[in-house]
């Protein structure tokens, strides 16, 4: 059964496991249009669209982004986009394309009357409550290969870590305060601002 711990730590942390090749960042464009060319100039082998086909091209300039953190990534985020709500960090021992894969099988959901919407569960103001109302099993699945969901801590500067339990980041799981996910299913959640119907 999976569940969840929460832990906070510095941003020197992510650095640190930056340099490892364990983080990436899922970078929102929709309201931050550095982000298409940002990525464009890191190349396909840092940071790809979780979009493809038709979508990945007319949807490029408001597309979440997956992108490989290394310090100056990480610097821009913390200087550019810090305050904004520009999505989420993602802790994982796998290559991009794998992460890629994984993320791509979330972003189109079934609406409440069988149309097909956009689930940005890369938002920040989403995620946490996201996490809340899955069951163990939607856990398991929308975790698979990550081992840490992280979201900015505007008051500390810091980083909010939404850790699979069992997978400690570090090797050490002090501090963690373990909770189980929410039995509420998805589908309950009233965050209807933060779906969207495909174009």
């Amino acid at each position: 059964m999976t569940t969840y711990s929460e832990r906070n730590t510095s941003v020197s942390h992510v650095a640190r496991w930056g340099e490892q090749g364990r983080v990436f960042a899922i970078v929102d464009a929709t309201d931050t249009p550095s982000v298409p060319g940002r990525a464009r100039a890191l190349g396909e082998g840092r940071a790809v669209s979780l979009y493809r086909g038709r979508a990945e091209e007319d949807l490029f300039a408001i597309a979440p982004y997956l992108v490989q953190l290394d310090w100056p990534t990480l610097e821009w985020i913390t200087g550019a986009l810090w305050p904004e709500p520009w999505g989420v960090f993602v802790v994982a021992d796998v290559p991009l394309e794998v992460l890629r894969s994984h993320f791509r099988r979330f972003l189109v959901v079934d609406g409440p009357e069988g149309e097909s919407w956009y689930f940005r569960f890369y938002d920040p103001r989403v995620l946490p409550r996201y996490l809340a109302s899955c069951t163990p099993d939607e856990l398991t699945a929308f975790y698979g290969p990550v081992t840490a969901y992280g979201t900015t801590d505007l008051e500390t500067y810091g980083v909010k870590w939404f850790t699979r339990d069992g997978l400690p980041l570090d090797g050490d799981a002090h501090g963690a305060a373990s909770r189980a996910g929410a039995s509420r299913s998805a589908e309950s959640l009233p965050v209807e601002s933060q779906w969207e119907t495909p174009a």
